[in-house]
Order: C-alpha cells, then sequence, then structure tokens
C-alpha cells in the first residue's frame, strides 16, 4: 500500500510514519517544517532514506495532486494546535489549519476514491466519564475554538 502523511514529520504524525514503515508499505511525507509547529527533521531519524520526504508546505508542493493519485491512503496530520497563540496570529493559523487543508482538498478532487483519515485529538471529546473513548463517545471539546453547546431546553411538551 502507498501513503501519503501530511504532516509526518510532527509527533502523532512522524509515529504514525514509522508503523507504517514497520508494517512495509511505501510511505510519502510532506511536511514544510514550519515555525513554531512539531514539524522536525530529527522526527523522522531512522525512517530516512525508506521514506520520500518532502519538506515542503503542502500547499507548495508542486505535483500534489500527481501525488494523492498515487498514493491508496491519505493521512492528514497537519495543523497547528496552539490555540492560544493563534489567537494572537489568526493569519499563521488560518495558513495552517485552512490553506494546507484547501491544498489538500483540491489534491483530493483530482484522486480515485481514496481513503483519507484525520486523526482527532483526545481533547475533542472532553472530560468523558470514561477511561475508554468509542465512537459513540459525545463531542464536548472544553476548547477556546470550540465552546461547549448551552443544554437543550425542554419545555415539557411533546
Amino acid at each position: 500500500m502507498t501513503c501519503l502523511i501530511a504532516g509526518g514529520a510532527g509527533f502523532i504524525g512522524s509515529h504514525i510514519t514509522a508503523r507504517f514503515c514497520q508494517a512495509g508499505h511505501e510511505v510519502t511525507v510532506v511536511d514544510g517544517l514550519l515555525p513554531r509547529t512539531a514539524g522536525r527533521r530529527e522526527n523522522l531519524a531512522g525512517l530516512l532514506p525508506a521514506v520520500r520526504f518532502l519538506d515542503t508546505p503542502v500547499e507548495q508542493v508542486q505535483n500534489l495532486a500527481a501525488l494523492v493519485a498515487e498514493s491508496d491512503l491519505i493521512i492528514d496530520c497537519m495543523g497547528w494546535t496552539c490555540h492560544r497563540l493563534a489567537l494572537h496570529d489568526p493569519l499563521y493559523d488560518l495558513q495552517l489549519n485552512v490553506g494546507s487543508h484547501l491544498a489538500l482538498i483540491n489534491a483530493l478532487a483530482h484522486g480515485s476514491g481514496q481513503k483519507i483519515i484525520s486523526p482527532g485529538p483526545r481533547v475533542q471529546y472532553g472530560n468523558p466519564n470514561t477511561e475508554l473513548i468509542t465512537e459513540e463517545t459525545p463531542s464536548v471539546p472544553p476548547d477556546v475554538q470550540d465552546p461547549p453547546k448551552p443544554a437543550a431546553r425542554t419545555t415539557g411538551q411533546v
């Protein structure tokens, strides 16, 4: 299987990259190693040259549509997770969390139905009253960028 891992030099992305390499898959990592992100070349130490590594922001990859088309699976690990810093630098936040994803979405339009996985953080579930989080666990994030929804009001009428 061929995998394209966007943001694959970050903490989570590099661990996913390592697992796919260990399983014998052909892996391409795209990561711009941008300032104030977790993308680091050393996170891929021991995986190079087995991994095809493009140290370019995804929106600047000239052949992104071709990379997507030749990949069986795309894993999207891109993003800037410094929410409080994003309040002070919203344009950088938009570049990392919107611009990069728009480039990937546009490239997906040229693919042939590849599967895409976008891992989410545990914090998106808030503080559930359970040890095991499953697909059925309600998502109630306590984050400044996604405040909790007010409880539904009931009137007692049906």
